[in-house]
């Protein structure tokens, strides 16, 4: 299989030779369908550098994005070309829409059972910490109703339920805070 150049953030393309070693490793996350195949790495995990890096493939062969931000539709869902000009960031094809596990809800890493805060008619408010006590700590909300994540609707971040109001903070880093926050950080509209 031949490597695509990687098409960055200007448009400009570089060679992939940096990510060699990354590939050369069993992948995190696969979605395959109807001869379509997107593999997912994340490299530093639980880090502040913390980075994923995907490759879509069709019949074996790369897809290779021919611009930045190309839209391409496939089986596995609308995929969307994407490569952020920092190591940690995301890089290559992920699901625009389709797929609730890579997009608004991406904490599938997340060790252990998080703690519980707060339980109310079916709903039930978790959060983890990650590199706990260092400057890498981050917090990571996340909301649960009848056993099942609520992931943020596409451009929504006020959410009202039972146990008050939420926020959805996506932050590109892995420091600081993620997901729902309890209490209203945005401002009301009127």
């Amino acid at each position: 299989m031949a490597a695509c150049p990687v098409v960055t953030k200007t448009g400009e393309t570089r060679d992939r030779d940096i990510l060699s070693r990354i590939i050369s490793t069993p992948a995190d996350r696969i979605l395959k369908k109807d001869g379509w195949e997107l593999k997912v790495w994340i490299t530093g995990k639980g880090s502040r550098s913390q980075g994923e890096y995907s490759i879509l493939t069709h019949n074996g062969e790369e897809v290779c994005p021919q611009k930045k931000d190309e839209i391409l539709v496939t089986p596995i869902g609308i995929m969307k070309y994407i490569d952020s000009h920092l190591v940690w960031g995301w890089h290559g094809w992920y699901p625009e829409k389709t797929d609730p596990s890579l997009k608004g809800c991406r904490y599938e890493y997340l060790k252990g059972e998080g703690k519980e805060l707060e339980r109310k008619e079916g709903w039930v408010y978790k959060v983890w910490t990650t590199a706990e006590g260092t400057r890498s700590e981050g917090k990571y909300g996340r909301l649960f109703r009848n056993g099942k994540e609520v992931c943020p609707k596409i451009g929504q971040i006020v959410l009202f339920t039972p146990l008050g109001e939420f926020s959805f903070v996506d932050n590109h880093r892995k420091w600081g805070w993620h997901g729902w926050k309890h209490g209203m950080i945005h401002k009301r509209l009127r």
